[in-house]
């Protein structure tokens, strides 16, 4: 029993129990929807709700550097086709580092996790030979993510579906738990899937973290 009279248990995957007066869970609400990690006693109905029918979005990218800045001076490019989309960010206009970040989003976000690095980063390169008109040079390193495949994460951002109340789901995705006496927050939740006022970014996961150090 901690100076709060309170304990919150946390039992990990080898088994080993830790004890806390209080805990601020940020598992990602793509987690929270697969049921991995189950609550003893079960989770406030409310909560139960948001997490159901709030939704996980799924945004891919694949970042790539070069020698030097060969394409127009745009914060933006873009290229549509019949069946795919590409936005790309000028990372140079920002870094001042001659950086593309293309962004992959809707069914495409799914069927390029699929693919394999070399397929990603050819594909880029055909599209932004296209975009720019020129023969492209090779990159000198590249990055890409597969948010939903990320065990800790199954997903990029949450999005409010259709006929969904997102102001109040997302509040009840920020409401302390508290503890028997009920009066102390035993369990908290922070991230971009809790906060009313910048969801889905992470400067709200970063401001709801402050928050909930507040609380605590």
């Amino acid at each position: 029993t901690g100076p709060r009279n309170t304990v919150v248990q946390i039992t990990l995957m080898d088994g080993t129990v830790l004890e806390a007066d209080s805990v601020v869970c940020t598992v990602p609400l793509g987690i929270l929807k697969r049921k991995t990690i189950s609550f003893d006693p079960p989770l406030p109905t409310p909560k139960q709700q948001a997490i159901e029918r709030l939704g996980i979005g799924l945004l891919n990218k694949c970042t790539l550097s070069f020698p030097h800045v060969f394409w127009q001076d745009s914060d933006f490019l873009g290229l549509a086709e019949d069946e795919h989309s590409y936005l790309v960010l000028n990372g140079a206009t920002f870094t001042d580092n001659p950086v593309l970040l293309f962004m992959f989003g809707g069914e495409f976000a799914h069927e390029i996790e699929k693919w394999t690095d070399t397929e990603i980063v050819t594909d880029c390169l055909r599209i932004l030979s296209r975009i720019c008109g020129c023969q492209v040079p090779e990159p000198t390193d590249y990055h890409t993510t597969r948010w939903g495949r990320e065990q800790y994460s199954r997903m990029a951002f949450t999005f409010i579906p259709p006929g969904v109340d997102g102001a109040a789901e997302l509040r009840a995705m920020g409401e302390p738990v508290l503890n028997s006496i009920g009066n102390v927050p035993a369990l908290m939740f922070a991230g971009e899937h809790t906060t009313f006022f910048h969801p889905s970014t992470i400067h709200g996961a970063f401001f709801s973290g402050i928050r909930e150090a507040y609380r605590l």
